[in-house]
């Protein structure tokens, strides 16, 4: 933009900064009218105040003793001064020099200054709100605000909301604890415990049940065994169950509650499986042996449940069909596959066991 210049007066050269570009003029006041107190400016055409003028105005200090009339507009000053057609001189170092020593117009800085000072404020304001509070770094931030400010910023110090940190322990404290943990037993001793209580009690469970069969002499139709699962009774269908029936037999039903009231005080979950051979099932009632299976092993579960008071949650039912045959389906072997099994499962496996066992040594 070609820069205009205008004949200065010394002693009347002002300087008038544009808030809407930042253009800065060297206005020569002598040549506009008294009661002008805005010009317009030749770059962005807004109204610039004449901050002098504006402020004397607003004071009641004005150079008639009538008050001042509203901002007139840079065409209405050309009209009463045609030398004003050239009163604008777009060159910032020139009117930044001129305004050195102006009085009131020299001020015209603080305005800008008072805005930035606001702004940093909050800026920090919101620092301090969104931070966690480091208390070095904030003593050490409200120490170089108070130099700046030249005064001490204090603030009102809460109470504390913790005990104080108890005195540390002294060495033979520390040495006495440390005997004392040493004394405690290691994690792998609680666990050789807790194998070594459940074996003894599975032993326990195991020898009353085989004095049970015995008493009974219920050896032709239960089976014990001691599997890496659990221990395993085995009842035969025949000897619970009428032939592709599920209704347990009633002379059955007293030995099954012998026996219930023989794992009541046992701690371990107990699972009913029925399973039969692969013949088709002779009943009409049931379309095949998962049925069939499902069927007695819930029978068995809720009579467990409903007349021997054991608890629901340590039981399940499970039903195999044919899949999990203990004989082979084509030897003469094939009906004692027809069968429950009440497993009484192990916390711990026994391969397991030994192999973790091994392994830490």
């Amino acid at each position: 933009m070609a820069t205009k210049s205008l004949k200065i007066v010394p002693n009347n050269k002002k300087v008038i900064n544009c808030y809407e570009c930042g253009a800065s003029f060297s206005v020569d006041l002598s040549k506009l009218p008294q009661n002008l107190l805005s010009i317009k400016c030749l770059n962005c055409e807004k109204e610039v105040p004449i901050l002098a003028r504006v402020i004397k105005a607003k004071s009641g200090q004005g150079d008639d003793s009538k008050p001042l009339s509203a901002p007139a507009s840079h065409n209405q000053a050309r009209a009463s001064h045609p030398d004003a057609d050239e009163d604008l001189l777009l060159n910032g170092s020139e009117a930044n020099g001129s305004a050195e020593g102006e009085g009131e117009e020299g001020m015209q800085w603080l305005a800008t200054y008072g805005d930035m000072m606001s702004i940093m404020l909050i800026f920090f304001v919101l620092l301090f709100a969104i931070s966690t509070v480091d208390k070095r770094k904030f003593e050490v931030a409200m120490t170089s605000i108070s130099d700046a400010l030249g005064r001490k910023i204090t603030f009102p110090q809460a109470p504390p909301t913790s005990k104080p940190p108890s005195p540390p322990e002294s060495l033979e404290d520390l040495k006495a604890r440390l005997e004392e943990a040493k004394k405690l037993p290691s994690p792998l001793e609680n666990f050789k415990k807790e194998v070594d209580a459940e074996k003894l009690a599975l032993s326990a469970l195991t020898k009353e049940l085989s004095r049970f069969i015995e008493e009974n002499r219920l050896q032709d139709k239960l089976t014990l065994l001691d599997e890496d699962e659990g221990i395993i009774l085995i009842a035969q269908d025949m000897a619970m169950f009428d032939g592709g029936r599920a209704e347990i037999r009633p002379e059955v039903l007293p030995h099954l509650q012998k026996i219930a009231f023989i794992l009541k005080n046992m701690k371990n979950n107990i699972v009913v499986e029925g399973h039969t051979d692969d013949l088709p099932v002779s009943s009409a009632r049931f379309a095949s042996n998962w049925e069939l299976s499902v069927m007695r092993a819930t029978n068995v579960v809720n009579f467990l449940v409903s007349q021997c008071g054991l608890d629901p949650s340590r039981l399940a039912a499970a039903g195999y069909a044919f899949y999990r045959p203990r004989y082979s389906n084509q030897s003469p072997d094939r009906e004692k596959n027809r069968r429950i099994e009440l497993v009484i499962k192990k916390k711990f496996s026994d391969k397991l066991v030994d192999k973790f066992l091994v392994t830490k040594q």
